[in-house]
């Protein structure tokens, strides 16, 4: 057993007085670059765009006609409006003529 000891004995060995050097940390991605090698990394996420509104809304689900839900996606589509804003349109309208 003291054999195997003396096998992993590092007095020996004298301590180091050198700092390790600093690398640049892009300096790998460099080299690997080179050579062909690609990030592993995630992308960064896309940018989100800002939604919502600060009024209080109501989730309300309607069934519909099919020919009416797709005269109404068309119509908002046309008028690039989102279905809250086109039903807003429709509100207001409904409200003129009454």
């Amino acid at each position: 057993m003291t054999d195997d000891i003396k096998i992993f004995d590092l007095s020996g060995i004298p301590a180091t007085t050198q700092r390790p050097r600093s690398v640049e940390p892009t300096i790998g991605d460099r080299i690997a670059a080179q050579h062909g090698f690609v990030s592993r990394e995630a992308p960064p996420p896309p940018p989100r765009r800002p939604r919502g509104t600060s009024e209080h809304l109501h989730n309300m689900t309607m069934k519909l006609h099919h020919g009416d839900a797709e005269i109404f996606i068309a119509f908002c589509v046309r008028e690039r409006l989102s279905y809250r804003e086109g039903f807003e349109h429709l509100l207001r309208t409904a409200r003129l003529k009454d």
